[in-house]
């Protein structure tokens, strides 16, 4: 791909923005000190405090910046991970052992019915990259595991048992081991780094108690220079809770029970990304939440949801300001390019790519203008498939614009981008916006050619050999380009004047407002083979006429421009003082 990065030239603003959100900010906030300031790991599903709960997520009223919802069936008809090479070390696709799924009902322990995730970073999480993450269960009793993966890839259920996806270095697996009844919770988070051992074990924790009902257990990491900061926590609910009203798809445990979350039901942890991977932009794709059979990475995986979770995401939209114009003898279209950030992390040079597939044709030429509304100097001629970054960073939600004006020989042109952007700053990984077109209105060519017929002067006789009296007709006449684009190979048709391009060569004016949007021809004449009236004797009542119309090719439109038609009547002897 080619790529066009912004010279000395771009706006100082680019760079103001670049170090605002690099430029480290405050850190006073962490996974779950302060429950309520951001999430409330509290065992339960509803806001009861200052945070959002999961409801909030369902309802898609939290204040984060990615979130997921996901409803898994608890049927036969649940579909579930299948085969002795579904576990947590294997691969999701490809070849070798890789991951496989099967319809059918899990155990009661395993069979998740819900799962949930939600992101956030902004200011008032440190700028950190915080995400929040969750399950509910049909049994929460006995030796389980739960787990959830944060993937970089677009993971999915493929056909025929088979994944769409793979891992990428830097993917996170978090889980919480139920031991000894259920009663005991151990904290693990690992990271992908592919090769034989593909799981790095980032940090763990003693076999504790998976919180009170207010207080998670938490796993600590000293950060030089900001002291222990807790990284990761968990909890489930230690006692009974309600299931809300609008729970999505309500909820059903093993007994038939759809009011109350029995103990251990449900499973809520957080864990503060980029204290554990060292980057503020990982940018995950998917969201798998799964259950195993016991506490160990080799476990055989039973049940999952999967859903898309994206962290990192740009849209892109396409929009033509005004009408089509015409200038310089082409059509002049302006369109507004808008790139958002619609993930929860930071991205990097977020470019416009444009495909149009005419950019390298004669006479067909774009240019970026504007960056924000702002003025850039020199502009940049746009090639199909080049690169162009409206900026140096985008934060989340946020969207820079740039105005591309084209001149082409086409009336209606269609202009199409699509996006990209990167999710680190050596620009290796990247996300992108689908293709986005739009035209603006077409061009509306108005008016004709215009034209006007005179008698240049009164009509002549010449007498000729043998006293034979020959009329002659003298007549001005002027064609006028009305119309609003220039007008070539004009031609004027005379009813009285055979040898017309002899009399009248073919002429161009140019477009009306313009100079040269009129000729005229004077003095043309000709001999007429009898009167209007050839019975007429009065010399006083006899008169000539003739009728005269043009026709041209319109510059741009390449359409037939006409005039309407104008006659002249010339008096053989015009009354100078009638009375």
């Amino acid at each position: 791909m080619k790529k066009k990065i912004l010279g000395v030239s771009k706006p100082a603003w680019l760079g103001a923005l670049a170090i605002g959100l690099l430029t480290p900010i405050a850190l006073w906030a962490v996974v779950n000190v302060d429950t309520d300031t951001i999430f409330e790991l509290d065992g339960n599903v509803v806001t009861d405090g200052f945070g959002d709960d999961w409801l909030d997520v369902a309802n898609e009223t939290d204040g984060g910046t990615a979130r997921v919802f996901l409803t898994d069936s608890i049927t036969a008809n649940d579909i579930g991970f299948a085969g002795g090479g579904s576990k947590d070390g294997r691969d999701i696709s490809g070849s070798g052992t890789v991951w496989a799924h099967d319809v059918g009902a899990p155990p009661d322990k395993n069979n998740i019915e819900h799962a949930f995730a939600v992101a956030y970073q902004d200011a008032s999480t440190d700028g950190d990259l915080h995400i929040y993450f969750g399950a509910d269960r049909f049994d929460g009793t006995g030796t389980s595991a739960i787990g959830f993966w944060f993937f970089q890839d677009s993971v999915s259920v493929g056909p025929n048992g088979t994944f769409n996806g793979v891992h990428q270095v830097g993917d996170v697996l978090v889980t919480s081991d139920y031991v000894n009844g259920g009663g005991v919770s151990v904290i693990n988070v690992f990271k992908w780094v592919g090769g034989k051992n593909p799981l790095q074990l980032l940090i763990s924790g003693t076999p504790a108690l998976p919180g009170s009902v207010t207080d998670p257990s938490c796993l600590v990491k000293n950060v030089p220079g900001e002291g222990n900061r807790n990284v990761v926590c968990a909890t489930s609910n230690r006692t009974n809770v309600p299931v809300p009203a609008g729970w999505p798809d309500g909820y059903v445990d093993k007994d038939g029970n759809t009011n109350t979350f029995l103990t251990s039901v449900v499973f809520e942890g957080g864990i503060n990304i980029s204290e554990l991977l060292g980057t503020n932009t990982t940018c995950f794709s998917s969201f798998l939440a799964m259950t195993r059979t016991s506490a160990s990475t080799t476990a055989i995986l039973k049940d999952f949801a999967l859903g898309a979770f994206p962290l990192c995401k740009v849209d892109i939209s396409k929009t033509c300001n005004g009408t089509t114009t015409v200038v310089n003898n082409k059509f002049h279209t302006e369109y507004t390019v808008t790139l958002t950030n619609s993930g929860g992390s930071t991205v990097f040079d977020p470019s416009f790519i444009e495909a149009t597939g005419k950019l390298s044709t004669a006479g067909y030429t774009c240019k970026l203008t504007e960056i924000g509304g702002v003025a850039i100097n020199p502009t940049i001629t746009l090639e199909d498939g080049l690169e162009v970054p409206l900026a140096q960073t985008l934060g989340a939600n946020a969207s820079v614009t740039g105005t591309v004006e084209c001149d082409t020989p086409e009336n209606g042109f269609e202009n199409t981008a699509s996006g990209i952007a990167y999710t680190d700053l050596a620009n290796t990984t990247s996300v992108t916006a689908d293709a986005v077109s739009d035209d603006c209105p077409l061009f509306q060519f108005s008016n004709q050619l215009g034209i006007v017929k005179d008698c240049a002067s009164p009509v002549t006789v010449a007498q000729g050999a043998g006293g034979t009296l020959t009329p002659e007709v003298c007549v001005d006449i002027t064609v006028t380009n009305l119309r609003n684009e220039p007008v070539s190979g004009i031609q004027v048709t005379d009813n009285k004047i055979p040898n017309d391009t002899t009399e009248f060569p073919a002429f161009a004016l140019s477009a009306a407002g313009g100079v040269n949007v009129s000729k005229t021809f004077s003095d043309v004449c000709y001999t007429p083979s009898a009167a209007d009236n050839p019975a007429e004797t009065d010399p006083g009542a006899i008169e000539y006429t003739d009728t005269a119309s043009a026709s041209g090719t319109g510059v741009l439109s390449n359409a037939t421009v006409a005039s309407t038609t104008d006659t002249a009547t010339c008096p053989l002897c015009p009354c100078v003082d009638c009375d």
